[in-house]
Order: C-alpha cells, then sequence, then structure tokens
C-alpha cells in the first residue's frame, strides 16, 4: 500500500512519518510510534477523570454580624425576630455589651429584625431585614 502511494520514492526512504504515524518502506506495515501512544495514554486518563467522585455537603458559614456600641451606655439585651415572623422576640446570645466594645454573633435565620436594649429597659436601636448572607456592622448610637 505504501508503494501504491509514493511510488518509488519509498525506495530510498527508510521511513516517512506522515500523522504521527511512521510507515516503515522496508516492513511495510505501519507502526504506531511514541507519539500515538501518549495520545492514547493522555485520552484514557481523561476518561478516568471524567467518573462521579462522590459529593459531599460542605456547611458554608454564614457571615457574621458585628455590633458595636459608642452609645456611652451598656447594652444588656438584643432581640431578633426571624423576617416575616410576628410570633414573637427572641434574645440573641450575644450578652452584655458596654460602651466602646464591639461584638461578632452569628445570626440564627436567614433573615432577622433586630432591637438593641440598655439596662434601663429602653430601646436603644433596631435594624430591619438584616441578611446573613452579607456582611453587616450595627453601629449602636
Amino acid at each position: 500500500m505504501a508503494m501504491a502511494l509514493f511510488g518509488n520514492r519509498l525506495d530510498t526512504l527508510e521511513s516517512l512519518s506522515i500523522f504521527n504515524f511512521r510507515i516503515r518502506a522496508r516492513t511495510g506495515g505501519y507502526v504506531v510510534m511514541r507519539t500515538m501512544l501518549m495520545v492514547a495514554a493522555v485520552a484514557a486518563f481523561s476518561l478516568t477523570s471524567c467518573a462521579t467522585a462522590p459529593t459531599t455537603t460542605v456547611a458554608i458559614k454564614p457571615v457574621a454580624a458585628t455590633v458595636q456600641n459608642v452609645s456611652g451606655k451598656a447594652i444588656t439585651a438584643i432581640n431578633y425576630q426571624p423576617c416575616g415572623d410576628a410570633s414573637g422576640w427572641y434574645p440573641l446570645p450575644i450578652g452584655s455589651l458596654p460602651s466602646g466594645v464591639t461584638k461578632t454573633v452569628d445570626l440564627p435565620s436567614d433573615c432577622v429584625n433586630l432591637q438593641a436594649f440598655n439596662a434601663d429597659g429602653r430601646l436603644a436601636g433596631s435594624q430591619s431585614g438584616v441578611n446573613r448572607k452579607y456582611p453587616f456592622t450595627w453601629v449602636i448610637r
């Protein structure tokens, strides 16, 4: 077949490379060379990397909210209410927040309304629609 394609020119050539195959005039056969073996190895490796690996659920921690008290009075309680839930307010486990102190807290729901109270029971401040997906800093003045 090689003689039919190239005529008498292969009589003087020992081998001729075409498309990563080497045609050898003396043997008359097609021999797959190193390049084709590399292509086969890469293809086999590529197919094994397509296999589906077992998936695991990774918990993504929400962005923490920062509360800073600069009011000159101690904040004794911060309460939250899930957005759209008018059933009541729940204490946020942040503890007392003296003036000049900043604390970080994880919000217990995706969206909350917040209220902060002074030691005398008066409302020191409130925030509505705080979303825990986004960074949030509340400065109580």
